[in-house]
């Protein structure tokens, strides 16, 4: 059975997944590259902190599809949820992760910083500056579907 919001839900998946696939490339890459011990204790805690984050933003996903009715044959994911507005989860995974992405922009400030005197942590600055580049990308793109979602939950509300 299809949903106005199967497109949607989707690029959330998709986006979170991205941004885990960053998260694994820069954990196997940055343990081959010089970088300060100081240096790469902040990357693995950031690297750490997304790790947890996105179990619990896939979680929320998942449990989103079911407050939006989208598996209606099949047992929810969480069936102890006690709110079923899907607003509450479009909020955490909007909001959710602002402060492990301002780590990362803390980690990359200082790669950078770092990298403008020693040659050798520039590789490290341009592999975690293009992968926070692309975490930031998706997490725009599913700031654009939670967007679009409540859109199509106002729209269907307004209805009579």
């Amino acid at each position: 059975m299809s949903s106005p919001y199967d497109t949607d839900v989707g690029t959330v998946h998709a986006s979170l997944a991205e941004i885990q696939s960053n998260v694994s490339y820069m954990r196997r890459k940055q343990a081959g590259i010089p970088i300060s011990d100081a240096a790469r204790t902040s990357l693995k805690k950031v690297l750490d902190e997304f790790d947890s984050l996105l179990y619990d933003l896939r979680t929320e996903a998942r449990n989103l599809e079911d407050k939006l009715g989208m598996h209606p044959d099949e047992p929810p994911n969480d069936p102890d949820i006690r709110n079923p507005d899907p607003r509450v989860t479009l909020g955490f995974l909007r909001d959710w992760p602002r402060e492990t992405l301002q780590m990362l922009d803390v980690v990359v400030r200082e790669l950078e910083r770092l990298a403008a005197g020693d040659r050798a942590t520039g590789s490290a600055y341009l592999l975690v500056a293009e992968s926070a580049v692309n975490m930031l990308n998706a997490h725009k793109d599913v700031l654009e579907a939670v967007d679009r979602i409540e859109a199509l939950l106002q729209e269907n509300a307004s209805r009579p």
